[in-house]
């Protein structure tokens, strides 16, 4: 068997030491001699209006470059955790990765569609959380776009949105 650690949090990378060959980690900034590695500098390469991509450091492969429809960096540690994996079944990294790049986003959290010639991303968030990955990605772009905020709430769906009216938009 085979152990894939998150090398980025502390409690859980001590299950990573000591390596040895049967651990697998992933993260930013930890690698080992002993264990296998998939490491990512926080950079996104490039952001555009499909997507991100971003490098990866994968031992014995070297620099991968991975594409993403689903934004956000913290599914950037999903896409490595899911690499890591793929190496822990015996599958090649740099394949796995390159079939990321085809995965889109759930429907119900992100739709693309295009009205008019107009092609446009509706992205669902419900948290402070999620509204801030959304923010960042949105702001990392470098082209011109309309962005539409609206509350879709109804007073029976007992949800705390006092963080709406707490958020800074400017």
């Amino acid at each position: 068997p085979k152990l894939c650690v998150n090398a980025d949090d502390t409690l859980v990378r001590t299950l990573a030491e000591p390596s040895t060959d049967r651990v697998l980690t992933f993260g930013t900034d930890y690698s080992s001699e002993n264990a296998f590695y998939i490491t990512w500098n926080g950079e996104v390469k490039e952001c555009t209006e499909d997507g991100f991509s971003y490098e990866i450091n994968v031992k014995e492969e070297g620099l991968i470059e991975v594409k993403s429809a689903i934004p956000g960096k913290f599914n950037v540690y999903n896409a490595i955790a899911a690499l890591c994996v793929c190496k822990a079944l015996g599958l090649s990294v740099q394949d796995c990765a390159a079939l990321l790049g085809s995965i889109q986003p759930e429907e119900c959290r992100m739709k693309s569609f295009e009205t008019d010639g107009v092609r446009s991303r509706m992205a669902l968030v419900k948290n402070p959380a999620s509204f801030k990955v959304l923010a960042d990605y949105v702001s990392s772009l470098d082209y011109d776009l309309a962005l539409v905020l609206a509350l879709a709430a109804e007073p029976l769906d007992d949800m705390d949105l006092g963080w709406v009216k707490k958020t800074d938009l400017s």
